[in-house]
C-alpha cells in the first residue's frame, strides 16, 4: 500500500514539475514579445519622427536676408535633418509641372 502512495505522489511532483516548467517558459515568451514590441515600435517611431516634412510660408514682403537668417536658425535644431529654401518662382514651375 505504501508503495502505491509512493508511485502516485512521485507522479504528482512530475506533473508540478513539467507545469512548472511550462508555466515559467510561458511567461518568458510572453516577457519577450513585449520586449520585442516595444523596441520595434521605438524604431518605428523614430523613422517616423524622422519622415516628417515641414512646409513654412512667407509673406511676400520679407526680403532674402531675412528668409536666409531663419533658414540658417531652423538647421540648428535638431528636430530637422534637411532645411532649403524654394523662391516663389520656383515653388509655382515645380506646382505647374515645368520643373518636373
Amino acid at each position: 500500500m505504501a508503495k502505491n502512495i509512493d508511485k502516485y505522489s512521485k507522479r504528482g511532483i512530475r506533473t508540478s514539475y513539467v507545469s512548472t516548467v511550462i508555466g515559467i517558459s510561458l511567461v518568458l515568451f510572453m516577457i519577450g514579445l513585449i520586449l520585442g514590441g516595444v523596441l520595434g515600435i521605438s524604431e518605428f517611431e523614430k523613422q517616423v519622427k524622422e519622415s516628417i516634412r515641414a512646409d513654412i510660408f512667407f509673406n511676400p514682403e520679407m526680403n532674402e536676408a531675412d528668409i536666409k537668417l531663419i533658414e540658417i536658425e531652423i538647421k540648428q535644431w535638431p528636430e530637422f535633418s534637411d532645411v532649403h529654401f524654394v523662391s516663389p518662382e520656383i515653388a509655382m514651375e515645380d506646382f505647374a509641372g515645368v520643373g518636373a
